[in-house]
């Protein structure tokens, strides 16, 4: 059970990655994220607090304004564990906004939590050919149907907000 549950985690990612560059940005239909994520390269080093953009992503909540005030020497700071980055520390990424984490209210933080504009659940649940919004090209039922999932489970929510965290960080996956 458990080699199953590993191949479905990592056949997940797998499929998510090549496509992560386009749903990193708010409207993908319109424009991917500047710089693009992919840059040929197989490793990682792009990715995460290297990148522009994926930083103010994984950046956690509680330190977006520092990171919006000064976003290099924010960056530094959680890049060098002066500002820490633990899993209860959740990352921008997670809550609603033309960018990531704008609508957080820190007085209500439940506010568009798990609202955020990434499409992974949409990929993972319903298949890669919907989640960008297009009629379905799908040659065999998506996930949803063949385990019939009728509604969305915290359980659901949280397998996509740990596949985004691993997609947009530079370390390697230790799903």
């Amino acid at each position: 059970m458990n080699g199953i549950i590993r191949s479905t985690r990592s056949n997940d990612a797998t499929r998510l990655k090549t496509v992560i560059g386009h749903y990193a940005a708010p409207d993908p239909s319109k424009a991917a994220i500047s710089p693009p994520i992919y840059n040929g390269s197989a490793g990682r080093s792009h990715m995460g607090l290297n990148h522009p953009v994926l930083a103010r992503y994984i950046c956690p909540i509680e330190y977006l304004d520092e990171f919006d005030t000064d976003p290099a020497k924010t960056r530094k700071k959680l890049a060098s564990g002066k500002l820490d980055m633990k899993a209860q520390h959740f990352p921008a990424v997670l809550w609603s906004g033309s960018t990531p984490g704008d609508d957080y209210q820190p007085e209500n933080m439940h506010h568009g939590l798990f609202k955020g504009f990434l499409l992974v659940m949409r990929h993972i649940f319903l298949g890669p050919s919907t989640a960008l919004g297009e009629d379905s090209r799908a040659t065999r039922s998506c996930n949803a149907v063949l385990h019939d999932m009728t509604t969305v489970e915290p359980e659901h929510i949280a397998y996509a907000c740990v596949q985004v965290a691993s997609l947009l960080s530079c370390l390697p996956a230790a799903l």
